[in-house]
């Protein structure tokens, strides 16, 4: 069983290519169907760089007061660019998603774009080790089609699986976990981030002795 069939069952195919993303700190994108626990496993992960460093933004509605806050009056008269700082402002998030990064208009693509490219804002440097956006498949209504300078800086986007078409074993998994979540509020529904942070290690390690293996190197360059 995979770290994540304690919150997301049927995740056992995603789940190597999501947590290699997160151990190497890569932005990436994952797509699916609303209501299926993107943003709840995304908010668990982040809990392995400690409390209040999650932020969630919504492409469609959050703007550039949730995102940077507003500029300080007293410092723009001397110059300078600095920015106040609310409890939703990215300045002190470690780990950050985007959700219905499809819907973003252009004004917010162009946004996020500096957010993953640069890792700043206007200018200003950020903190986070992790960038997640999130977006429903193509023919949900509403959808942007993505700017191609934007999408090229996803490192890979991860279909989630469809719970819809569950078997009755899965179904009995699923309900298993949400009655666990209720009686006692711990245990099931949530990760074990011991566990998470020795995986995420363990793949660190692997990719470092990787790219230091130089026959590795010759192999995939030949």
């Amino acid at each position: 069983m995979g770290i994540f069939e304690k919150m997301a069952i049927g995740w056992g195919e995603v789940e190597p290519v999501i947590m290699a993303n997160i151990a190497l700190e890569m932005c990436f994108m994952m797509e699916g169907e609303h209501g299926i626990c993107k943003t709840t496993l995304c908010k668990e992960l982040s809990k392995m760089y400690g409390e209040d460093v999650f932020r969630h933004y919504d492409a469609t509605k959050d703007d550039l007061v949730s995102i940077a806050s507003v500029p300080i009056p007293e410092e723009l008269a001397k110059g300078n660019l600095v920015f106040s700082k609310h409890n939703r402002s990215a300045w002190d998030a470690l780990f950050i998603v985007i959700d219905e990064v499809s819907r973003a208009n252009k004004e917010s693509q162009n946004l996020l774009l500096e957010l993953m490219e640069e890792r700043t804002l206007f200018g200003q440097p950020l903190k986070y080790k992790q960038l997640i956006a999130t977006r429903n498949p193509s023919g949900y209504a509403s959808n942007f089609e993505l700017d191609e300078a934007l999408l090229d800086r996803f490192s890979v986007v991860v279909p989630i699986p469809n719970m819809q078409k569950s078997t009755a074993k899965t179904v009995k998994e699923v309900i298993k976990i949400n009655l666990g979540k209720r009686i006692n509020g711990n245990g099931n529904g949530k990760l074990n981030i011991p566990e998470v942070k020795k995986l995420v290690q363990d793949i660190k390690d692997q990719y470092n002795a990787c790219m230091s293996d130089l026959q590795i190197l010759d192999v995939v360059t030949t």
